[in-house]
């Protein structure tokens, strides 16, 4: 089965029985993230969103890194 669609597969094939992401998106030191929370003050990036590639190149803000902060 093929299904063509705009929204992330993430969104989409989700198990009702699981605990729900949270995700949010923030702006640190001037660039835009996705963030998903894992605990407390504990986010983890999903998703760079730039215009500059070199935020991209920024290991700070690369997918799967760990960020603490205050709300």
């Amino acid at each position: 089965m093929i299904h063509y669609t705009l929204l992330d597969p993430a969104v989409i094939w989700v198990d009702p029985r699981e605990n729900q992401l949270i995700l949010e998106e923030k702006q640190i030191e001037g660039v835009h993230l996705v963030l998903r929370q894992l605990e407390g003050r504990c986010w983890q990036v999903e998703q760079i969103l730039s215009t500059n590639p070199q935020d991209f190149l920024n290991p700070r803000y690369q997918p799967g890194t760990r960020i603490s902060f205050f709300q």
